[in-house]
Order: structure tokens, then sequence, then C-alpha cells
């Protein structure tokens, strides 16, 4: 026995309650991705923090040292290639966190929109 087309009313109640719960999806997938982005980026500021510490307490002992000494500028270089380093870092993991968050809620749209979409067909079906 074959069931009777939905009504307007509720093909447009499941289409309102699908879109809802996409949304609804959507912004879960994004709070999780953007949690754990901000995780890691705390913890890289963290052992930024203390690297900078490190270096500081290291070339103030170079500070001090005599005149001959070409131990601070070999440091400051260093230090200088350090920080443009961590700054490239930084940049591409911000690029691709920005790029994983995307592609994150795409996936959680399509699967929901398949989701909906073979629930509706199951229903037209029926």
């Amino acid at each position: 026995m074959r069931r009777a087309l939905p009504s307007p009313e509720e093909s447009a109640q499941a289409l309102t309650d699908f879109m809802a719960k996409a949304h609804e999806e959507k912004l879960r997938a994004l709070e999780q991705v953007e949690k754990k982005y901000k995780a890691e980026v705390e913890d890289l500021r963290e052992r930024l923090e203390k690297y900078e510490a490190d270096d500081t307490k290291s070339t103030a002992g170079v500070a001090g040292a005599s005149s001959n000494s070409y131990e601070f500028p070999a440091t400051n270089k260093a230090l200088s290639e350090k920080v443009t380093a961590y700054r490239q870092f930084m940049s591409d993991y911000i690029v691709k966190a920005h790029l994983e968050k995307v592609k994150a809620v795409r996936d959680a749209e399509q699967k929901m929109k398949d989701k909906y979409e073979a629930i509706i067909k199951a229903m037209d079906t029926a």
C-alpha cells in the first residue's frame, strides 16, 4: 500500500526541520574545530613565551661578555632566524587550520544533506 504524498505544509516543515538540524550540526562542528585549534594555538604561544624567556636568559649572559666576543651577533642572528621561521610556521599553520575548518564544515553539511535527502527519499517511496 502506498502512502499519500505529504502536503505542502508537511514538506515545508520537513525542509525547515532539515535546515535547522543542518545548521545546528554545522555550528557544533565549527565549535569543535575552533576549540581544537584555539588549544593548539595557546599551546604554541606558551611554548614561544618559554623559548623567548630562555633566549633572553641566554643572551643576557652574552651581553656582559668582553668586547672580543663574537658570540652576541651570532646569537642575535640565530634568534632572528628563529623568529622568522616561527612567523612563517604560524602563518602556514593558521592558513592550514582555516582550510581544515572549512573542510570540516563542508563535510558536516554534506553528511547532513545526504542523511536528510535519504530520509525524504524514503518518505516519498513509502
